[in-house]
């Protein structure tokens, strides 16, 4: 089972690669998803860029039909990974992600005007290991 870095379970499962796994789970309450199915998909702490987390991010959300909800650090049996949260979703506005990594509040700031002008959608600010090391990000859905 992945646990998250900062605690509590993501419920995802064993396996090997860049997509290690993926799980159904009930959603444990909150109003907005309460009748929804969630899906974890575990990715390796390996993954060679940013941009090929992205990538298989975006292949993820159209074979699970499914919104990415977030990204986050985890460990899966003692392994560091990274956590992909999805919800199922019969929206056709899935994929064109962009993930941006920033290091200060001033970074997260420009990046989300940037994209703002842009007309893209901001998701959520999360973490991935991108060659096994920590990174702080921000995910948009390009307009």
């Amino acid at each position: 089972m992945a646990t998250t870095k900062k605690g509590g379970s993501s419920a995802g499962t064993k396996g090997g690669g860049a997509t290690k796994a993926a799980t159904k789970t009930g959603t444990k309450g909150g109003a907005k998803a309460a009748d929804s199915d969630k899906t974890t998909r575990v990715y390796a702490a390996t993954m060679s860029s940013l941009k090929a987390l992205e990538l298989t991010c975006e292949k993820d959300e159209a074979d699970l039909s499914a919104k990415i909800l977030s990204l986050q650090l985890a460990t899966n049996n003692g392994d560091d990974v990274t956590a992909g949260i999805y919800q199922d979703s019969d929206d056709d506005n899935l994929g064109e992600l962009a993930f941006e990594e920033y290091k200060t509040a001033v970074d997260e700031q420009s990046i989300k005007a940037i994209h703002q002008t842009q007309g893209d959608t901001f998701l959520f600010k999360g973490e991935a290991y991108v060659k096994n090391k920590p990174i702080k990000l921000l995910a948009f859905r390009e307009g």
